[in-house]
């Protein structure tokens, strides 16, 4: 891989997507693989996705956790783009042959009434814009080896993304308090995570 060769690192990871294989970090080798690079291969990449017939139905956030965001040393959340080819329905089973390492997280989702642009977009100018809010998972499924990588590596990874699914009950954003909003994970009946919308930046919007 040659250092700072933009189009070589998207080929790759839509290879790896397609092989079913994991790597090491590009940064291993490119360490100057920043943050705005990272969005670049992103985007070639989705334009390659768009090309070849998906269609782009969301976007999503990674790192909304402070903690998380400390141990990368960002401090902002990763977006991506989520595409018609990432749709799961409610009690459809992982699909685990398209995908290398799966691992699920719970989310909330918003689903826009309005268009949302920037600069200067605050927490209540974003809420406005929301029609209604639905539960969700994601199935993250990084090209990285065990999960291994740096804030340039997984940008340009698409930020893990791998499918998720919604549920069909949805509320208004006046009808649910975000802040206590309560999540609770279960694996094979045993509870082993909870968290309430306050963990995400303080508050989901």
């Amino acid at each position: 891989m040659a250092q700072g060769d933009e189009a070589s690192v998207a080929a790759e990871l839509l290879a790896c997507e397609a092989e079913r294989r994991d790597r090491e970090p590009f940064t291993d080798e490119w360490p100057d693989l920043d943050v705005e690079t990272g969005y670049r291969i992103q985007d070639a990449n989705m334009q390659k996705r768009l090309a070849r017939g998906e269609g782009v139905v969301g976007v999503k956030l990674g790192l909304t956790s402070e903690a998380k965001q400390r141990r990368m040393g960002v401090y902002a959340p990763f977006v991506a783009w989520l595409t018609d080819d990432m749709v799961m329905n409610p009690g459809d089973p992982v699909p685990q042959h398209k995908l290398i390492h799966p691992r699920i997280e719970p989310e909330i989702v918003f689903v826009m009434k309005d268009r949302l642009e920037g600069p200067g977009v605050t927490r209540e100018s974003a809420m406005a814009a929301v029609g209604t809010i639905a539960g969700g998972a994601e199935v993250i499924d990084s090209r990285y080896r065990n999960f291994r990588f740096r804030a340039g590596d997984v940008i340009a990874d698409n930020a893990s993304s791998g499918a998720f699914v919604i549920l069909d009950t949805t509320v208004t954003p006046d009808e649910i308090d975000l802040l206590a909003e309560k999540v609770d994970v279960y694996v094979d009946g045993q509870l082993q995570y909870c968290g309430t919308g306050k963990d995400v930046q303080g508050h989901p919007g």
